[in-house]
């Protein structure tokens, strides 16, 4: 990958680069990251792949994962990059466990079509040529909301969407201190402590989930006959999670 995008003449006409990585043995394909995404590009992958799922939450949240899939060599390119990954029952490193019998037919199939889909479907698009994608942009804010599916728009848009959170933000914390007559030093001290109780459990979480693995190796909803148990399983995780979040608030 490195030497076609350093060396090879191909890589200068390359218009869109798709990469697809195994993070595990089974698991629906999803869009792990991406890099340099428009609005185009989102869209073709959402028409392409309406079954492969993603959010722009999680190029964050594997940027701070070791041993996430990264956007590697082809980045080098300077065009969009959409990364995809299967990630259910992941590989035990320590050992060989990612061999050819603990390979799910299911997410194999899953995989090839959706290959397939979406190089038909840039196959047959225009595309910019690498160079002319503008620099200023800031990539998508892609995520799924019910009802409404998959909500895209230009990562630009996000700090106009913040202004506008921060006002309303201020206007209802006016508006509950006018009403249970609430005094400034309590506001100060809930501004400070409240980040720092859930900064506090997130981190206890993770810890708990990375060094603990007998908590999530219950949790498979890949597989059918355990879907119920694996949300009863995730439902307990977040009653106990939200439990010790009012605990913390209320000391």
């Amino acid at each position: 990958m490195q030497a076609f995008a350093e060396q090879h003449p191909w890589a200068r006409e390359v218009g869109l680069a798709l990469r697809f990585d195994g993070m595990g043995s089974s698991g629906a394909l999803e869009l792990v990251n991406t890099a340099g995404a428009n609005t185009a590009t989102i869209d073709g992958w959402l028409h392409a792949t309406p079954d492969v799922r993603g959010s722009s939450l999680m190029r964050e949240v594997h940027a701070l994962a070791p041993g996430a899939p990264r956007i590697g060599a082809l980045a080098l390119l300077a065009v969009p990059v959409l990364q995809f990954a299967n990630r259910g029952r992941p590989f035990d490193h320590a050992g060989v466990s990612d061999t050819p019998g603990r390979l799910e037919s299911a997410t194999l199939q899953h995989t090839g079509e959706s290959m397939l889909r979406l190089a038909r479907h840039f196959g047959g698009q225009r595309l910019a040529p690498p160079g002319t994608q503008t620099q200023a942009a800031r990539g998508q804010v892609y995520f799924t909301l019910p009802l409404l599916g998959t909500v895209h728009y230009s990562g630009d848009l996000v700090w106009t969407f913040t202004r506008l959170t921060g006002l309303l933000l201020v206007g209802a914390v006016c508006v509950a201190m006018q009403r249970s007559q609430v005094r400034y030093p309590a506001l100060l001290r809930a501004v400070f402590l409240m980040p720092c109780v859930a900064v506090a459990l997130g981190m206890l979480a993770w810890q708990l989930w990375m060094h603990v693995p007998a908590l999530h190796r219950a949790w498979n909803p890949d597989a059918p006959q355990h879907a119920r148990q694996a949300l009863l399983y995730l439902a307990g995780l977040c009653g106990v999670c939200s439990a010790l979040f009012i605990v913390a608030q209320r000391r």
